[in-house]
């Protein structure tokens, strides 16, 4: 039974998700897993839709089992939000782990290229650090000097913190040449929109993007609250302003802190609004994305490195039921919060989804929900 995971947000789902899980089912693939991040993303930022419905509808895209990537993961720098991921991959014992890649199967190349010359690599990003710039930013940069025909896009970025992560592992890579628009382009002009632009999109209140929605997207769409979605940002700016100038909470024990940060916070508290205050705050060292993360895991008071990971299925046709029934019975796997041993994973990811309740409006409650199970006819 050939088992390919692929490790992914589904904010929001789009053709060029259903692209990929064909093109990889083409592929000799038995079974196609989603690792997914949940309530929060891995820029930083909320999921429009919620992980429950994200799940459920997921299977509808070709997906067999949904797999939770919990928030302390999700809320990571890729290195670590890929890692997590692959740990969770190689728990249910998956072959193949599938991904999109602007530059394709030629990435691979890329990559033994790099992971032969890490010396000169990381003298080169030491040098970029030093000059202030982010870290991805710097990675480009010392790459670009020792391959000058290769520029990383977005996808490739993660694509590569996937081949690393996957590399000392049994599983293999199955690299998708992507199509349509580059993820971060948020001008929607394509047959297979970005995900930034149907964001654009939904937030300017542009719903002609339904129309070139596959149906089954829609539902989740459609009933979306998107003046909550659009004052999530001040919330989130109102929170962080409370927890450090009213409580005073400690900032430095939050994870990946960084000297400066609380200065940096309080002396752009005068911004009136998240964007100008996340825009006055940002620099070649700190991107959004990254600034973004930090203040949720903040707000979240997430000062641990050391967190479990376990398996949650949030839903799954009979397939998905097969891979979960032959999972080494060692593993930790939760099926219903409610039936589970309290841990601080657990009860972080409940206070996540809290927090994105205040935010979004919304009632979900982690401790009655039961995974999804499309059982078929």
């Amino acid at each position: 039974m050939n088992i390919a995971v692929i490790i992914c947000e589904l904010n929001p789902m789009h053709r060029g998700h259903f692209y990929l899980i064909e093109e990889v089912k083409k592929k000799n693939i038995d079974i196609v897993v989603g690792i997914m991040s949940g309530n929060f993303v891995q820029r930083g930022d909320l999921s429009i839709v919620n992980k429950f419905t994200k799940a459920r509808l997921a299977l509808n895209l070709g997906f067999d089992l949904i797999l939770e990537l919990p928030s302390f993961s999700s809320l990571k720098s890729a290195e670590f939000f890929a890692n997590d991921a692959v740990k969770i991959a190689s728990k249910i014992g998956a072959n193949y782990l599938a991904f999109g890649s602007e530059t394709g199967e030629e990435l691979l190349d890329f990559f033994r290229i790099i992971e032969n010359n890490k010396s000169f690599i990381n003298k080169k990003l030491r040098e970029y650090l030093k000059l202030n710039y982010s870290y991805s930013k710097a990675f480009r940069l010392a790459t670009s000097e020792l391959i000058s025909n290769f520029k990383i896009f977005s996808n490739d970025s993660l694509g590569l913190e996937y081949l690393r992560a996957i590399d000392k592992t049994y599983i293999k890579p199955i690299i998708i040449k992507r199509v349509g628009q580059d993820y971060l382009d948020e001008n929607r002009t394509e047959f297979y929109p970005s995900a930034s632009s149907i964001r654009s999109s939904l937030y300017e209140k542009n719903y002609n993007i339904k129309s070139i929605m596959d149906p089954f997207v829609k539902e989740a769409i459609l009933n979306l609250d998107l003046k909550s979605l659009s004052n999530s940002n001040e919330k989130i700016y109102e929170l962080l302003k409370y927890k450090i100038l009213v409580e005073n909470n400690e900032v430095s024990n939050i994870i990946f802190y960084e000297n400066g940060l609380e200065n940096l916070f309080r002396n752009n508290f005068d911004k009136i609004n998240y964007n100008l205050f996340l825009d006055s705050i940002s620099s070649k060292r700190y991107k959004k994305s990254r600034l973004k993360r930090f203040i949720l895991n903040y707000i979240l008071e997430n000062n641990s490195y050391d967190m479990d990971l376990y398996i949650r299925p949030l839903s799954f046709n009979d397939k998905g039921r097969d891979v979960l029934k032959n999972i080494n019975n060692k593993e930790k796997i939760i099926s219903k919060l409610a039936d589970s041993q309290k841990s601080k994973e657990i009860e972080f990811e409940t206070r996540a989804t809290a927090l994105y309740n205040i935010l979004t409006n919304s009632n979900i409650n982690e401790y009655k929900i039961s995974p999804y199970y499309n059982k078929s006819l």
